[in-house]
């Protein structure tokens, strides 16, 4: 059975290769994952361990240390112990030339217990100077002897490191004494005089650091040797990989999925294609089971070749991925037992997907598989049964997908699952239903081009099944991509539209009046108005808080130097400047009265340029204030300044104003005040996720008395970033599928070349050009591909909404969802696909065009 499988592989390669790289694909992604997650887990795992590298013994203690001295003395004078030396370290950003760095601090060890070798300069000898690890001072773009900051300091590069690159923190080493983020004097590095027992030396250090002090924990100190302190660093590191690798595994199985529909495709051609041969050996008295076994026989065959291509590609692909996050440093890990299992995965899915296809070829009577047909297959008509089924279950499907909102929050997700998985399947099974009837649909935009590609929709409609087959390969991989993207591109909207609801402006910069503080004398300017350069009318410095018109303090301008340095901010779309008066508002005799509070004015149009959500809610009749202030929205309120009194209508907004702060027009903050400063600055961002450069240059200005900083651009930037990384792995997994889609693609067009060789031949004979050919073999490749993009992103497009409105009925909110679609993503993906079946359909093309019709026509 094996060898005569050998053999049909070894006679036809050209007929399994597709198969094979199916296989390697969806097992090379799995592989990848186990050999890359485990390598990176064990890399971090020494990482955070490869101080102990040069040590024999590991000193811990959970709790801070009132006297470190204390401790490092308890352990050298435990017996067994050679030498102590306590080791710092913390946590702190590194920054230069605008580049920022996360980094791992350490105080520089002694030569016995240094772990890292110096490629440049020397170690840092005082508290300013730092050593860098070569990526890191790579990526700040340091050389020795330059200035940075590090840790809000001013620091020399003295030197470089020849340290592992890291995937988060880099490591710095910095000179003096230091101090760790958990306490003065957290760890210990120890060296155990030759031939004592470290265990031992172990015990008796734990009892002596213990008794050092008053300790609230129950076990306060750990000592370990080197080993175990490194393996278990490593075991930990490992389980949060684990997480990760089960959740890729996920995709894994979609990839899987894909290749199992792959390669029984393919499968039903070739035995399609073998359909006298089988007949033939039926004939001869070989039984049905023979068959089978042959079947399956080659298979396995295909499964081991897959199999282990795959997981050579993903020791490739581990290899180079390694190398790029530095954890090939250390060298590879091998997670054995998982490649084995994967291995027996890539053989077992071959085998149950060739099984069917074998049952179904071991049917046909030997006179009737003898029989001379013009195609492989008969055309069949659509099973009875098939509608039936696939009728019920998309009833199901959609009657779930109304319960999912008219049932109670908390079970709307179960129920949205229920519908995607009943619809799923009624698509997928009733592929050969309307996958036809969509290719002749599209054949109608194709047929101006001629008889060829008339012909290619005819061709492509000829076998529904094995068409249709390779169309749900696509289906399912590009509708899951699009139900993944869309969802992340909803969220992003919807998070972005809550942000802007809850904080309207990117960016402001204001200052507050200083309402504990009488007015200035009369003559005499204020700080800021110094600054500024403004003065002040004597009489409207007078009465702070009688509430009179006439007799409210000016709000404090914003200094000069704060105005420049918002000037000179990067990324900024558009920025709008304030101007702001005091005035009393509400009645001093109701119950809705709020005192002096800072009324700024702004031009409606110019704050359409900032925010919409603020701007639609402005006009000459309305004063906007803080969303939980007393007052009641609609309300008509007197707003009384220093030149008068005018009445106007409540309306509340969020996260733009303070409870001592109101907004109004800039035409009736003229009606109230004759004397205004500007006291605030509101910006746009161009871009929100670029938020190192903008905070680098305000986190000076937090600092300043009186200045506020504020806004909604750091938690928006910080979703963006979110999900634009969500978004690109899952984009890069659920590519695999596609890949494997698209592989399906060329390998039916492919092996159909192959089936149709008499058919081509004859054309040919008649006068059919060999550009004809093979234009005739890319209609058809771009026709089946295009009904498979189209279902899955129609599919896709109604999971995806399917699914978030369940997620937010769940939530229990209110929020508005604003459906998102990354149309760059989309449309890239759709061209990609339709190149990629173009690409899959020259290789086929070409071989149809140089077989000669002399060949192809003589018998077999």
């Amino acid at each position: 059975m094996i060898s005569q499988a050998l053999k049909e592989v070894r006679y036809h390669p050209g007929r399994v290769v597709a198969t094979i790289v199916a296989i390697a694909i969806s097992i090379g992604f799995l592989s990848t994952i186990s050999i890359f997650l485990r390598t990176q887990g064990t890399a971090e795992g020494k990482r955070q361990a490869i101080y102990s590298t040069k040590a024999d013994s590991v000193v811990k203690v959970i709790e801070p240390v009132e006297k470190p001295d204390k401790v490092t003395k308890a352990i050298e004078g435990t017996d067994g112990v050679k030498d102590v030396e306590p080791l710092y370290s913390s946590s702190g950003m590194a920054s230069h030339n605008g580049s920022d760095v996360m980094g791992t601090s350490y105080s520089t060890p002694s030569e016995g217990f240094r772990w890292s070798k110096l490629t440049e300069g020397q170690w840092p000898e005082k508290p300013n100077q730092v050593v860098a690890s070569k990526d890191g001072a790579k990526k700040l773009d340091l050389k020795v002897g330059d200035t940075f900051t590090f840790n809000d300091q001013d620091a020399t590069l003295v030197g470089i490191a020849d340290e592992p690159k890291a995937l988060l923190n880099e490591t710095f080493y910095v000179g003096g004494p230091g101090k760790s983020d958990d306490g003065d004097g957290s760890t210990w590095l120890v060296h155990v005089k030759p031939g004592s027992d470290a265990t031992a030396v172990n015990k008796a250090i734990v009892k002596n650091v213990s008794g050092v002090q008053k300790f609230e924990s129950d076990d306060p100190v750990t000592a370990q040797t080197a080993t175990q302190f490194q393996d278990a660093s490593i075991k930990d590191l490992i389980g949060s990989f684990d997480v990760t690798k089960y959740g890729l595994m996920i995709f894994g199985a979609i990839a899987l999925l894909v290749g199992v529909i792959i390669i029984s495709t393919t499968f039903g051609i070739l035995l399609a294609q073998r359909r006298r041969q089988i007949g033939l050996m039926r004939a001869v008295g070989a039984s049905g089971g023979y068959v089978r076994r042959m079947v399956l026989g080659e298979a396995i065959v295909l499964g081991v070749l897959g199999s282990l291509l795959g997981i050579v590609l993903g020791i490739l692909l581990s290899l180079i991925g390694a190398a790029r996050t530095g954890a090939l440093w250390f060298g590879l890990s091998w997670p054995v037992g998982e490649l084995i299992g994967e291995f027996l995965i890539g053989v077992l899915i071959t085998v149950l997907a060739a099984f069917l296809p074998a049952i179904r070829a071991t049917r046909v009577a030997p006179l009737e598989a003898l029989r001379p047909v013009p195609t492989v297959e008969e055309r069949r008509k659509a099973s009875i049964a098939r509608i039936i089924v696939c009728s019920l279950l998309f009833l199901i499907g959609v009657g779930l997908s109304v319960l999912t909102f008219h049932v109670n929050n908390l079970a709307s997700i179960p129920v949205a699952i229920g519908s995607a998985i009943f619809l799923s399947i009624a698509v997928l099974a009733a592929a050969p239903l309307y996958v036809p009837s969509l290719i002749k649909l599209f054949g109608l935009v194709i047929r101006p081009f001629g008889p060829t590609a008339r012909l290619s929709t005819s061709n492509a409609v000829r076998n529904p099944s094995r068409t249709s087959l390779t169309a749900v390969a696509l289906m399912l991989a590009v509708g899951l991509s699009m139900t993944l993207q869309i969802g992340t591109a909803t969220m992003r909207s919807t998070g972005n539209r809550m942000i802007e609801e809850h904080f309207p402006v990117d960016m402001q910069v204001s200052t507050l009046p200083p309402l504990d503080e009488g007015p200035a004398p009369d003559g005499e300017q204020s700080p800021a108005d110094a600054e500024s350069g403004s003065s002040k009318a004597p009489d409207a410095t007078a009465g702070a808080s009688n509430g009179k018109a006439g007799q409210h303090p000016e709000t404090p301008a914003l200094p000069k130097t704060v105005l420049g340095t918002i000037d000179d901010l990067p990324n900024v779309a558009s920025q709008l400047r304030l101007e702001s008066a005091m005035a009393d508002l509400g009645d001093k005799d109701k119950a809705s009265y709020e005192s002096s509070m800072v009324v700024y004015g702004a031009e409606k149009d110019k704050m359409s340029q900032i925010s919409d959500v603020v701007s639609e809610k402005m006009n000459d009749d309305t004063i906007l204030v803080n969303e939980n202030s007393q007052f009641r929205t609609g309300e008509k309120i007197k707003v009384a300044g220093s030149k008068g009194t005018v009445e106007l209508s409540v309306v509340k907004v969020s996260g733009v104003l303070d409870f001592s702060e109101a907004l109004t027009t800039t035409s009736t903050l003229d009606r109230l005040s004759d004397t205004r400063q500007v006291s605030a600055v509101w910006m746009k961002m161009q871009d929100r996720t670029d938020m190192t450069s903008v905070m680098q240059r305000l986190t000076p200005l937090m600092s300043t008395s009186g200045v506020s900083v504020n806004g909604g651009f750091p938690a928006a930037g910080m979703l963006d970033k979110i999900l634009d990384v969500i978004l690109m792995i899952i984009t890069a997994l659920l590519g695999v599928a596609v890949l494997i889609a698209l592989v399906g693609v060329a390998n039916t067009l492919g092996l159909s070349v192959l089936e149709r060789r008499r058919e081509s031949a004859l054309l040919r004979a008649m006068g059919m050009q060999k550009r004809s050919l093979r234009l005739m073999l890319l209609h058809e490749a771009l026709q089946t591909s295009f009904v498979g993009v189209f279902v899955g992103v129609v599919a896709g497009g109604y999971f995806a909404w399917l699914g978030i409105s369940s997620i937010f009925r769940t939530a229990d909110t209110n929020v508005q969802i604003h459906f998102g679609v990354d149309w760059p993503w989309t449309i890239g993906l759709i061209l990609i696909c339709m190149a990629a079946a173009a690409l899959a359909s020259i290789l086929p093309g070409s071989h149809a065009a140089r077989t000669a019709p002399t060949e192809a026509l003589a018998e077999e």
